[in-house]
C-alpha cells in the first residue's frame, strides 16, 4: 500500500502473537507486520495489533481498501474490517466482525482465504472472497461444496 508518499508491505501472521501451534490458537492477539520499502530492502517499521475483541483462532487472508483493512479467518468463518488512523499505524476503533452465512448453525464457508473489495457497475461495493481446497481429514465433506471458489458478497 502507499501511504504518505511511501510504499509499504503488510504481512498478516496466521497465528495469534505470530505464534504457531497451541499458543497461536489463543484468540485475541492478531498481528500485522508493516514493512517500509527502502533502497533495496523492506524495513520492519510497525506492528499493527488487531483489536483483542476480534477473537479469531487463525488469520487467513488480508485485503486493503484505502485505509480499510480486511482480515479473514477460516476457523471462525468470518471477516473483520478495521480502519487505520490517518497518520498512524493503529486502528481507529475495534472495527466490525462479519460472519459468513451458516446452514443449520454450521459454517458454509469453511476454507476462506483471501479477500478484496471490488466495485460493481452500479457503484455498489462488493467483497470478493476466495476459498482454499478442503484439507482431507481436517474438515467435513460439506466444506467441499464451497472450496476452491470465488464468492462475491454485497458489502453493507
Amino acid at each position: 500500500m502507499k501511504r504518505g508518499g511511501k510504499e509499504y508491505l503488510l504481512a498478516l501472521c496466521e497465528g495469534n502473537n505470530c505464534a504457531g501451534g497451541k499458543e497461536g490458537k489463543k484468540p485475541g492477539s492478531g498481528r500485522i507486520h508493516v514493512f517500509e520499502k527502502t533502497t533495496g530492502t523492506w524495513e520492519n517499521v510497525a506492528s499493527l495489533v488487531i483489536p483483542p475483541g476480534v477473537e479469531f483462532e487463525d488469520y487467513a487472508g488480508l485485503g486493503l481498501s484505502g485505509n480499510r483493512i480486511l482480515v479473514t479467518s477460516q476457523e471462525a468463518s468470518s471477516l473483520w474490517i478495521g480502519k487505520l488512523k490517518k497518520n498512524q499505524w493503529v486502528f481507529e476503533s475495534e472495527g466490525k466482525v462479519y460472519r459468513f452465512p451458516m446452514k443449520h448453525g454450521r459454517p458454509r464457508y469453511c476454507n476462506i482465504e483471501g479477500v478484496c473489495e471490488i466495485s460493481s457497475e452500479n457503484g455498489e461495493t462488493l467483497l470478493a472472497v476466495v476459498s482454499d481446497r478442503r484439507k482431507k481429514g481436517k474438515k467435513t465433506k460439506r466444506c467441499s461444496k464451497k472450496d476452491q471458489s470465488i464468492h462475491i458478497f454485497r458489502a453493507t
